[in-house]
């Protein structure tokens, strides 16, 4: 028979790996405050663009698109804003109509490789990804996995599952992202 601590901790990861956080039924993660400050040290405050925004976000961007106005299909290059983009996307998988975490990595490549948006993302370590594996990754990215269990806006608890930030831009911004993120985790930089 479990204890009550074993079921317990069986309901929070219940709660918590159902896509939800604000709401129920839900798939808007917010990033909280001190989470992205680093970001904005690395990248400038405001960013250009926030293309996986919602009410909710804390994201401080020149321009947001939320989920109606599909930062996917868009181009995150915005006026005169920064060429920069902080993204949180669905950790979900591709589904009818709906871009998941897969699409979410290699758009945000596509955007550096393009139209050189520098971004980085908060993402779930999904290391078994082949996704993860081929974009996220020197020499594509530099990655910092997140010591601990991160805390989003309006989650009662810490995720039940690792995450990451994972840049995609110029060495010299690589360069700063590691020395930024050395204090929140493990920083596996791009060499440039």
């Amino acid at each position: 028979m479990p204890t009550s601590s074993l079921v317990e901790r069986a309901r929070r990861i219940a709660l918590l790996t159902r896509k939800t956080s604000v709401e129920e039924g839900s798939d808007s993660w917010c990033t909280a405050e001190r989470d992205l400050e680093p970001v904005y040290v690395v990248l400038g405050s405001p960013v250009g663009v926030d293309p996986c925004s919602n009410e909710n976000s804390l994201v401080k961007a020149v321009r947001s698109f939320n989920k109606e106005q599909d930062g996917y299909r868009r181009s995150w290059v915005v006026g005169r804003a920064p060429r920069t983009a902080y993204f949180n996307p669905p950790y979900g998988d591709d589904t009818k109509g709906e871009k998941g975490l897969g699409s979410w990595i290699t758009k945000a490549h596509s955007e550096w490789l393009v139209n050189r948006v520098e971004s980085i993302g908060l993402l779930p370590a999904r290391t078994s990804r082949k996704v993860f594996h081929e974009l996220c990754y020197p020499p594509n990215a530099s990655i910092c996995f997140i010591k601990g269990r991160m805390t989003f806006v309006g989650a009662p608890h810490p995720a039940p599952f690792p995450t990451c930030y994972v840049l995609f831009g110029r060495a010299v911004t690589h360069r700063k992202f590691a020395e930024v993120f050395a204090s929140r985790g493990t920083v596996w930089p791009l060499k440039g």
